[in-house]
């Protein structure tokens, strides 16, 4: 699992990179998507997975965000969820709460008004490694399911 877990910040930390080389400065932000206790994608993975790749397009399509990393995870207490970051450029910052709420909303769209969402913001200088060490230390790799990490943008 250790390797397979480094294997995925390593690619968290590429996409990083990346984004940094094309866009300057970034603002990531820290959301958990999940669902509420009596939703049925709690419990059926393939919706879920499904909400959220659709939510992912939709949300980079929009151009609110420039890129959505996330992974998909299970625990008992909460079924599945996913943790993800979004990053800003300053502009599209700049209307943080707005864009925030459209995202919250095309979730709750999007799972047919089951979703529920948790925002952290973790960051608001390009790279922090705040950022980093915060995604490292909820550690969602290390959780009972694992799919694979996903980054759009």
């Amino acid at each position: 699992m250790d390797n397979y877990y480094d294997l995925i910040l390593n690619k968290l930390r590429a996409h990083h990179r990346s984004l940094l080389t094309n866009y300057g400065k970034l603002y990531p932000v820290r959301m958990d998507f999940a669902y509420h206790d009596d939703a049925y994608q709690r419990q059926y993975g393939i919706d879920a997975y499904m909400d959220m790749l659709n939510l992912s397009d939709l949300t980079l399509l929009s151009n609110h965000i420039l890129s959505i990393v996330w992974v998909m995870a299970f625990d008992e207490q909460y079924g599945f969820y996913f943790p993800a970051m979004l990053y800003f450029s300053p502009e599209q910052y700049a209307n943080y709460n707005v864009i925030m709420k459209l995202v919250t909303d095309c979730w709750k769209n999007q799972t047919d008004g089951n979703g529920i969402n948790v925002e952290q913001e973790l960051a608001k200088n390009a790279l922090s490694e705040l950022a980093q060490l915060s995604w490292e230390k909820h550690n969602p790799l290390r959780t009972l399911y694992i799919n694979n990490v996903h980054t759009f943008g």
